[in-house]
């Protein structure tokens, strides 16, 4: 199974996971008046038990949602560490920090452009004069190439 897939898998997999945490909040929160109707017939000690069975099914549901969300939360940690290694095996993982940083960087000068377009005090020649555009240029192809190169490593390394 190559990268790409993998990742694709546990995206999934982390959207089932979503799914059960949701399912098992639900349950938690069920109320006895939300799942029993009680009719005047019932006698108090009807309505005891009605609530016990409520209780125990709850606690049934909530056990075995936890057991499928611990199953499932190790699946995709494991998934990830095997990715994890493969990437450090073949670079990606550094390639992955640059473009964070690259990112960063990108969205200080944008940040810095903005400042400067609101501010009618400063001269257009200390924006041209920083060189902010040509540095932007830089980072976004150097960002392109690098990101090309994590999509060719996905899609041709197996896990």
């Amino acid at each position: 199974m190559k990268i790409s897939e993998k990742l694709a898998e546990i995206k999934r997999r982390e959207g089932e996971l979503a799914r059960l945490l949701e399912l098992r909040d639900s349950v938690a929160k069920e109320t006895f008046h939300e799942s029993e109707i009680i009719t005047k017939e019932m006698s108090k000690l009807e309505i005891q038990e009605a609530r016990k069975q409520l209780l125990s099914d709850k606690k049934k549901k909530v056990d075995e949602t936890t057991l499928k969300i611990d199953a499932l939360t190790k699946e995709i940690i494991d998934s990830k560490n095997k990715i994890n290694k493969k990437n450090v095996d073949a670079g990606i993982d550094r390639k992955i920090m640059e473009i964070k940083y690259i990112r960063i960087e990108l969205s200080r000068i944008m940040a810095l452009l903005k400042t400067y377009s609101f501010r009618s005090d400063l001269n257009a020649g200390i924006y041209e004069g920083l060189e902010l555009e040509k540095r932007i240029k830089e980072l976004e192809d150097r960002k392109s190439k690098i990101d090309a190169e994590i999509q060719f490593a996905n899609w041709n390394k197996e896990v």
